[in-house]
Parts: C-alpha cells; structure tokens; sequence
C-alpha cells in the first residue's frame, strides 16, 4: 500500500494520468483489503488465484 501512495503522490503522476486514457484496472493474485478499497473508486476489479486456478470467474 505504501507503494502505491508513494506513486500517486509522485508529482509526475498527474502528468501521465494525463498523457493516458485507462479503460480499467485488473489485480490479479491476493490483494490486501486496504489495496481493494483504494482502488474501488476506480474501478478496480480483481481476481484471486489458488493453485494456479482463477476462482473469481
């Protein structure tokens, strides 16, 4: 979560959101509860694995 608050914080952040046009937001893998609700008012959607298998589908 630090990570990604480094990131938006980074004065260059806004420049490439900018520069790009996201349609979306994919997580694959277990994401932590606070990662989910950062990212849930954009859109987010993720997908958690176990032994290899996407069990969100």
């Amino acid at each position: 979560m630090q990570r990604l608050k480094n990131h938006m914080a980074s004065p260059i952040a806004v420049e490439i959101a900018d520069l790009i046009d996201f349609k979306g937001w994919h997580i694959y893998g277990n994401a932590k509860p606070d990662l989910k609700e950062a990212l849930k008012p954009m859109g987010a959607t993720f997908q958690s694995y176990f032994f290899g298998f996407n069990h969100s589908i």
